[in-house]
């Protein structure tokens, strides 16, 4: 991949990698023999706009990204959610003051940050981006999102007081209930889907129920180290090791780290 960037994602079925370097939306064939091209012309996304952390949706047709102002001190402004027609060559303003978006997997809500006091949260929204909800009420703030395949839990990391360490937890959307903290970790990832009820946590080790068992099915405990008998629904973050930290490319598609 020529260049640097903060953000990638795939896009067009995996065909394409989307990148924010220079604070530009580009693109480049995920096996990185093609040249990096801009996706949006100078008049679609001029000198004065930063423009970073995209995302493509699941049909391929808009790419999500979230737009500030750019001057010489670099990217500022109360950011906003904008996607791009990849077909009709068109930017549009889709949630204001939201960052960080994400899409679902069938591309029905996207998932972002919004600031609430000093923190921020994960919002929940349609895809034309009507029907903002808010999901979760961190006190110390709520980044990372990641909604499972079947939609029903969301996925996110937050700093706990109790162990003053970055954890994952999950939530069933909709429900009154607490959030549950999985592991120690960061930038968790849902990955294609099954029926079981588990996830696997990267690098941690282990893999924890997030629901009770389905009707005519069990729960299954972890493997024995060494083993590679795994579930095919999990939720995998990262943890807070640098060295193994992955990079921030997105694998199936849509996904938050490759796993």
């Amino acid at each position: 991949m020529a260049g640097y960037s903060e953000n990638a994602d795939f896009g067009w079925g995996g065909a394409q990698v989307l990148t924010d370097g220079q604070n530009q939306i580009s693109y480049q064939s995920s096996d990185g023999l093609s040249p990096l091209r801009r996706l949006m012309s100078n008049a679609t996304e001029p000198s004065t706009v930063c423009d970073t952390q995209p995302a493509g949706s699941p049909n391929d047709l808009v790419t999500a990204f979230t737009r500030t102002g750019f001057s010489n001190d670099g990217c500022s402004g109360t950011p906003a959610v904008w996607t791009y027609g990849n077909t009709t060559g068109k930017a549009t303003e889709l949630i204001a003051d939201a960052s960080d978006p994400v899409w679902s997997d069938n591309g029905a809500t996207l998932l972002f940050l919004r600031p609430v006091g000093s923190q921020n949260q994960v919002f929940q929204a349609n895809a034309n981006g009507t029907g903002a909800v808010q999901l979760t009420s961190e006190p110390n703030g709520a980044e990372s999102p990641s909604l499972s395949p079947d939609g029903s839990t969301l996925a996110y990391s937050t700093f706990d007081n109790a162990t003053e360490a970055q954890v994952v937890r999950t939530l069933v959307v909709g429900s009154s209930a607490a959030p549950v903290t999985v592991a120690e970790g960061s930038a968790p990832s849902w990955q294609p889907s099954q029926t079981n009820g588990l996830f696997d946590v990267y690098g941690a080790a282990a893999w924890a129920p997030t629901t009770p068992a389905r009707a005519g099915t069990t729960a299954t405990r972890a493997p024995a180290a060494g083993t590679s008998s795994r579930p095919t629904t999990r939720c995998c973050s990262t943890p807070r090791t640098p060295a193994t930290r992955p990079p921030r490319w997105r694998w199936p598609p849509r996904s938050r780290h490759r796993c």
